[in-house]
């Protein structure tokens, strides 16, 4: 059998909030829940196709674009610093 590895991550709230959604179930199915029941579940089925579209999600909203665009949508930048700011994103995304 294959040592099993200890892995610690910090969950963010929306991710706790799921996995305190997922544990509540397993426990009203009879079964005792643990972050490691549910992560181990969700890595050992998830298809490769489901993680790549997963993960160009995630690099499209943490794109630098994406983040100004918040940013600018949340108040924080102006328009004439968005105008300011346009060049710069455009030849990063070249």
């Amino acid at each position: 059998m294959d040592k099993l590895k200890v892995t610690q991550f910090r969950a963010t709230p929306k991710a706790q909030s799921k996995l305190d959604v997922l544990k509540k179930r397993l426990r009203e199915g009879g079964v005792k829940p643990s972050i490691d029941i549910v992560l181990n579940t969700i890595i050992e089925n998830i298809t490769l196709a489901d993680f790549d579209r997963l993960a160009k999600n995630l690099i499209a909203s943490n794109s630098v674009k994406s983040q100004i665009m918040e940013m600018f949508n949340n108040g924080q930048l102006t328009q004439e610093m968005l105008d300011a700011l346009k060049p710069n994103i455009e030849a990063r995304e070249k």
